[in-house]
């Protein structure tokens, strides 16, 4: 399943916060064509990214958060959702 099917079951049942690790949407994932050295078909990471986008949109507009922790990765690079350290909701979790 996709993450982004996940998270829809994760709103459903009720989360308020869900926050993606390790999602970097580059050429090393599954669009990658090793053969040639690039991105297979780049419109399908495009679309992806703007499902992320989207999803973290009605997430926020369902007063809800949708974030992304993973470094470097191109969902929160290009904007289509924020960027929120691990460290920083770890300890969050540690303190409360």
């Amino acid at each position: 399943a996709s993450p982004l099917t996940i998270s829809q079951l994760a709103a459903w049942m009720g989360y308020k916060e869900i926050t993606f690790l390790g999602i970097d949407t580059t050429q090393t994932g599954q669009a990658w064509d090793a053969q040639y050295g690039r991105t297979a078909k780049e419109r399908n990471i495009r679309s992806i990214l703007e499902c992320f986008e989207r999803a973290g949109r009605d997430m926020k507009h369902a007063g809800r958060i949708m974030q992304d922790a993973t470094p470097n990765g191109r969902v929160n690079k290009e904007g289509c959702l924020p960027y929120v350290p691990l460290e920083e909701i770890l300890g969050s979790l540690l303190r409360a």
